[in-house]
């Protein structure tokens, strides 16, 4: 693919998840991309037992997943993000609506 083709363009900092029991894309494509990225801050997460959503996944899983992806901003990140916790966004149970995630920084 296009993606692969051009990995060796990317030089940023690259995060890829994926669900290692994803029946629709297999988790390989994102291991070939990982190894194939340029960058040399890349990191891969390949989650046991999720699927092919997993920011759609149970509570637990889904709590797992989006704390490895806040801890992952909050190193890249050029500032320390400081908002609070009464601060942060809450996502809508609507699938429809639009939300905005905060993450706060540790002190």
């Amino acid at each position: 693919t296009d993606c692969l083709r051009r990995s060796d363009l990317l030089k940023i900092p690259v995060l890829i998840t994926h669900g290692n029991d994803d029946p629709i894309v297999n988790p390989q494509g994102s291991i070939d991309f990982y190894h194939r990225v340029h960058s040399a801050d890349r990191d891969l997460i390949v989650y046991p037992g999720l699927y092919h959503e997993i920011y759609n996944e149970t509570l637990d899983q889904r709590e797992r997943v989006f704390k490895d992806l806040r801890n992952w901003v909050l190193t890249h990140s050029p500032e320390r993000i400081t908002e609070t916790e009464a601060d942060m966004a809450t996502v809508s149970s609507d699938p429809q609506a639009s939300a905005t995630i905060a993450v706060s920084a540790p002190d």
